[in-house]
């Protein structure tokens, strides 16, 4: 399921549409809750059976589990800066590229979002290069 998900964003980043109002909110939330470490607000913009994948990691999160690793990331994000670009929306799925630059270094990933009932049922995460050079924001 995974590869699948990933390839269909792949293929829809062509597309080059954009994602309805309050799809592009929950993102504009997520990327603002990831930055700040915002524990409340991932609380509310997650279904309560939201998914999360970490592909680089090999790991699938539930909602508490993600909210949980928030600890270890807080420590990531000293002194890192996060930009999003969104690429596509299809299907119900919204592809985003995000630049996560980090003091040491940056990574490009693409980022897919499912969503139900007003919330983020899933996320999917791949690193696709190691720096921010080819981001389109």
């Amino acid at each position: 399921m995974k590869k699948l998900v990933l390839a269909l964003a792949l293929s829809m980043q062509s597309t080059w549409s954009y994602a309805g109002g309050a799809e592009t909110a929950l993102i504009e939330r997520w990327y603002n809750a990831l930055g700040t470490i915002n524990r409340a607000e991932f609380a509310d913009i997650l279904s309560d059976k939201a998914k999360i994948t970490l592909g680089d990691l090999d790991i699938i999160q539930t909602k508490e589990e993600f909210i949980a690793s928030l600890d270890e990331w807080q420590d990531a994000m000293k002194g890192a800066t996060i930009r999003h670009a969104i690429d596509a929306d299809a299907d119900g799925l919204v592809t985003v590229s995000v630049c996560y630059k980090f003091p040491d270094n940056e990574a490009l990933a693409r980022e897919v979002f499912a969503f139900e009932g007003g919330k983020i049922l899933a996320s999917e995460q791949e690193t696709i290069a190691e720096s921010c050079e080819t981001f389109p924001g």
